[in-house]
């Protein structure tokens, strides 16, 4: 799984090199930009944490 708060610099490239990828909705590209292809959107890193624990 790749996290990263910006659609375009990771969420994208993690997807198109077949990665999962979470949004880490923080800082100022994070709360504004949409990343609507990522498999999830998480608010900090500890729910990150709980995500993997629930795979």
């Amino acid at each position: 799984m790749y996290v990263g708060d910006h659609p375009a610099n990771d969420i994208g490239p993690a997807k198109a090199a077949g990665l999962r990828a979470a949004h880490l909705r923080r800082g100022p590209i994070g709360l504004t930009a949409s990343a609507a292809h990522a498999d999830w959107t998480v608010e900090s890193l500890i729910k990150r944490a709980e995500l993997l624990a629930g795979l």
